[in-house]
């Protein structure tokens, strides 16, 4: 008897620690949240967040696992968006490469400058580890660039410990 006294007392107590977390896990089943970027209400989303979710799945979970939870190949984008703000997420999916010239350099007269900036600036990137598996150039995908936002509001939200990563419902306004 002691002992299933024991057991039990074991297991409420894993119990309760679990739920005094912030965890992803808990946190789609209850609560209302809001920024600029989502509106989360008991695990039901905006539509934009939605779509941002579909997006994600068809373009990123390959990559960066379920839910931005990251995979040998990619990192956890969870952790990543926990500190960096929407502007540096839109550099790092739609830039690959970040060639600076002066302005009077781009023009026709110019343009073996510019090619030359370019294939310079390719060149960095491809002396890289050659195992290394570098993102796609998204800023080429029509969807990806004009929907971004609604990526990072998906992965933000995610981030923020106010989602899980199962399809959300879509919020009925």
């Amino acid at each position: 008897m002691k002992s299933r006294i024991a057991d039990h007392s074991k297991f409420i107590f894993f119990i309760m620690l679990l739920l005094s977390f912030n965890s992803p896990i808990f946190a789609s089943e209850a609560g209302s949240y809001e920024t600029e970027y989502y509106r989360v209400d008991n695990g039901k989303v905006d539509p934009g967040t939605f779509l941002g979710w579909s997006l994600y799945n068809d373009t990123c979970v390959a990559c960066h696992g379920v839910g931005g939870s990251g995979s040998e190949i990619a990192p956890d984008l969870t952790k990543s968006l926990e500190k960096y703000p929407f502007k540096q997420f839109q550099i790092w999916v739609l830039k690959r490469y970040l060639v600076t010239l002066p302005a009077d350099a781009v023009s026709a007269e110019n343009s073996s400058l510019v090619r030359d900036a370019m294939l310079a600036e390719i060149a960095k990137e491809e002396s890289k580890d050659p195992e290394a598996i570098d993102m796609p150039k998204w800023a080429a995908n029509p969807v990806v660039k004009s929907r971004i936002r609604n990526i990072y509001s998906y992965l933000k939200a995610r981030a923020d410990g106010v989602l899980g990563p199962d399809r959300p419902d879509v919020l009925k306004d």
